[in-house]
Formats: structure tokens, sequence, C-alpha cells
């Protein structure tokens, strides 16, 4: 059929691509930082492992330390023998056939590390990054030709041709062919994509209505559709449209969980919901009304909190910009207490007691006024000591505390008090 086809070449595009990529000298020490992100824990096991091709990862962190040090070993070894055939003056046939023999016996260690086709792509973008290295040298070079003497750019080539293992005119040609097969892997997925468009659409239909609109049930079904071709096995024998609906529709499931809601719910809480409002619809045609939480707890067999708290988190939120009755003028949220916000009516005694206050002072003298003023902080709210308001009057501290006591008894006449007595009656109710 077509999809095996084009799986083919799919297959093989990829191949070479991997046997190219292995081919330049800086790939071994990339394993082997890879490798030891791994053992550090600084990757994840899963995104740069093909868990199905080794027996356990315990027994491959076991024999991964001692494959590096064969790729380590080897990779110096190589490193040297062209250092060798650089610096001579005519190419020794008997070095030569040495020097590709031990790159072929490295490159057959690679496959070793299981990695998967996406480490693969993250590789390719190392050898994109010594491209544009060699490119700016190429470039330095051409502008200062040689005059006999070594150029700094003629070192800095020179040793990055012991970091690929090939002159810049083999790594450019074997780069060139790299990314000729890597437009051609490219192309072959596109082609399966397309042509299988119409499955995304097909069962993008079925989950309309959810809190997704159509374009992105499309767009997010193309995301999984792209996931299947990348994971697809022809050998298996199984047809490809049978496995990418199964990606279409966990890509389309996640993406309706994730963010059809205002308030996230995690995937794992949306079987449960889905199970519940069905035990929900069930009771009500058998009781004719709405069942209580415990009933519905008996009928799915989970305890009455665990069943209140997913009812709970299966109300939709309401928005506080939802106009309430017919006119658009008022909000839901204009009918929402503040509790952070101060009390009007409190606000409103409180400035008439200050008004109040500021009356009765005006009765005193004017620096009896001006020391209950300082020593209770009515103006500015900072209650100043007896030695503070002394040094501010140029009196002693005693003298303030006679002021004060004074002014108090002033204060505490029937006159006076009455002006306040409403204030009080309020505090203590």
């Amino acid at each position: 059929e077509q999809e095996v086809e084009i799986s083919k070449r799919i297959e093989e595009a990829e191949n070479m691509v991997q046997r190219l990529i292995n081919r330049f000298g800086f790939i071994a020490q990339a394993h082997l930082d890879l490798a030891a992100k791994l053992t550090e824990g600084g990757e994840r096991f899963d995104r740069v492992i093909l868990d199905k091709k080794i027996e356990s990862r315990e027994r491959y962190m076991k024999l991964l330390p001692r494959l590096c040090k064969q790729v380590e070993k080897s990779s110096k070894r190589i490193r040297e023998q062209y250092m060798h055939l650089l610096s001579a003056s005519r190419v020794d046939q008997k070095k030569l056939k040495a020097f590709q023999k031990s790159v072929a016996s490295l490159q057959k260690l690679y496959p070793k590390f299981y990695f998967k086709q996406k480490v693969t792509e993250e590789f390719v973008h190392l050898a994109d990054e010594k491209f544009l290295a060699l490119t700016a040298l190429q470039a330095e070079l051409r502008k200062h030709p040689q005059n006999g003497t070594r150029s700094p750019a003629d070192v800095r080539s020179r040793e990055l041709e012991s970091i690929l293992w090939l002159s810049v005119e083999e790594y450019t040609e074997q780069y060139q062919d790299l990314k000729g097969w890597l437009r051609k892997a490219l192309r072959a997925k596109t082609e399966m994509v397309e042509a299988n468009l119409r499955l995304v659409i097909s069962i993008a239909k079925k989950y309309t209505n959810r809190g997704l609109s159509f374009l992105d049930l499309i767009q997010e079904g193309n995301m999984g559709l792209m996931k299947a071709v990348e994971k697809f096995e022809y050998k298996r024998g199984y047809k490809f449209s049978t496995y990418a609906t199964w990606w279409i529709r966990q890509a389309i499931t996640r993406s309706i969980a994730d963010q059809a809601r205002t308030i996230r719910i995690p995937v794992h809480m949306i079987e449960t919901i889905n199970k519940l409002m069905r035990v929900q619809k069930q009771l009500v045609q058998e009781y004719g009304r709405e069942p209580t939480p415990e009933e519905v707890a008996e009928e799915i067999l989970l305890p009455v909190d665990r069943v209140r708290a997913v009812l709970k988190m299966a109300q939709q939120p309401i928005s506080l910009q939802a106009p309430v009755g017919e006119s658009e003028e008022t909000n839901f949220g204009d009918f929402i207490e503040d509790k952070g916000a101060e009390n009007p009516s409190d606000m409103t005694a409180i400035v008439l007691l200050k008004e109040k206050i500021k009356d009765v002072l005006e009765t005193l003298t004017e620096r009896e006024r001006q020391v209950l003023e300082q020593r209770f902080g009515l103006v500015d709210g900072y209650s100043r000591t007896l030695e503070e308001v002394g040094r501010q009057f140029r009196v002693t501290r005693e003298r303030i505390r006679q002021i004060e006591a004074k002014a108090l008894r002033k204060m505490r006449h029937p006159t006076r008090i009455r002006q306040l007595e409403g204030f009080l009656d309020a505090a203590e109710a």
C-alpha cells in the first residue's frame, strides 16, 4: 500500500541520517555527554532511551559506564590516528585503513546506547553548528590568504578538523548529504500527514461542543497525527489509520481536558468526573429527582467526601463580567461583597468622630490641644512620648504630663462628654 511505501522511504531516510551523523567525530563526545546526564539524573530516561529495545532500565544503567569507557577509549585512539594522518607529508595507506577500521568499530558501539530518533535530531543541530563554524573560518581564510605563515584562522580550522575527523571538504560534502536525507524524510512525513487529514476532521467532528472550537480540535488532532507518523512501525502489520486514530483521539481529549475549562482540571480527574456524571444522570432517571451525594457514592463505590469534592470540581465557573438580568448594565461581580474593603458605615462613623473630637479640642487652650494631639497621635497616627513632646515645646517631660492631665480633666467635663456619648455607645454595641 501507499502508506507502507511512504513508511519505507521515511525509514530509509532516517537510517541514512543516522549513518551519516555517526561518521562525524564530535558525535562520540555527544554520546558521552548525554550518557553522563542520564547517570547524574540531569536527563529523563524515557525522553531519550528506547524502552522497548532494552531488557530493563536497571541493567541498562549498569552497563552504560562500561559502554562509555569503550567509546571514550576508541575515540581517543581515532583522534590520535587522525592527527598522525594530518601531520604526515603524504598519505600512508596502512595508517589510513587502520583509521577507517577504528571509525567503523566505534560506529558499531553507538546503536548500543539505544537513543531515540529525537536525540539524532539534536545531534543534527550540533552538525549545523560545526558547519556554520567551518563556513565562518573559510570566509576568514579567503579574506586573509596564506603568505607562508599559518594564520589563527588556519590553526582553528585544523583544530576543528581534528574534532570532525574529516577535512573541510569531506565534512562539507557529507553535511550536504545529511541535509538532503533530512529533507527526504520531511517530505515523506508531510506526504503521510496530508494523506490522512480527512481522518483528523472525521474524528474532530465527534468532539465538538466540548469547550474547544472545531478549528482548535483539528489543530490538536493534526499534532496527534504528526506524532503517529513519527511513531508508526509498518513492519508490525497493522494499518496506519488504525494506529493514527488512537494518537489523534488522545491529542484531542487531552487538549479538551487542558484548555476547555477556565480552571484546569488534571487529565486523570476528567475520567472520574465523566463517570460520576453518567451515574448521576442514571439515578435522576431512576428517582425522578437529583440524587444526594450519599446515593451517588453508594452507586459509584467511592467515599462521600470524594464524591462531594468531584462534584464541586465539575462545576463550571461563572465570569464576574457575566451580565445579570436582561439589561447588560449590571455584572455578576457587582453583587459579590468585597471582604477586604472597609465598611462604609464604619468609615463614615470614623470621619464624624474625628470631626467631633476636633470640635471638642477647639474648646481647650492651644497648648493643651497640641499636647493631646501629639500624645495620642490624633493628627498623623503616631503617639509621641512625654520626652518627645517636651523637646518640641522646650519644657520638661513633667511639665507636659501636667498639661496633659489638666487637658484630660477638661475633656471629662459633662458638656464635652455629651458630644461624644453617641460614638461611645456605638463602639460598645
